[in-house]
């Protein structure tokens, strides 16, 4: 166990639910194949840090994707995270859109 952790926090790749502001311009079939080479680069840059690594999904846990069980724990984020710390997360997000 690293005393350093990595959480990633992922929208399951489906059609119609990620990146639905750029989909609008797009269409929802390139928004999908851009998260997911988003996705992609995400795996990529962060396998190579040193440090335990968690991916949160937003709904359901895939077994068979690209978050290979034996570089990250796989969690479904509301199994996990208490409704206060969902709240700080959201706040922070929110914070990192508006510096943007």
């Amino acid at each position: 166990m690293n005393k350093n952790l990595l959480l990633i926090f992922t929208r399951n790749p489906e059609l119609g639910k990620v990146k639905t502001r750029l989909a609008k311009t797009v269409g929802n079939e390139t928004a999908l194949e851009i998260y997911k080479y988003l996705l992609q680069k995400t795996r990529d840059i962060s396998i190579q840090v040193s440090s335990d690594r968690e991916v949160y999904y937003s709904v359901k846990i895939r077994s068979n994707d690209i978050w290979d069980s034996k570089n990250y724990q796989k969690t479904n984020k509301l199994e996990k995270i208490s409704a206060s710390e969902c709240k700080m997360l959201l706040k922070m997000d929110l914070m990192l859109d508006i510096k943007k």
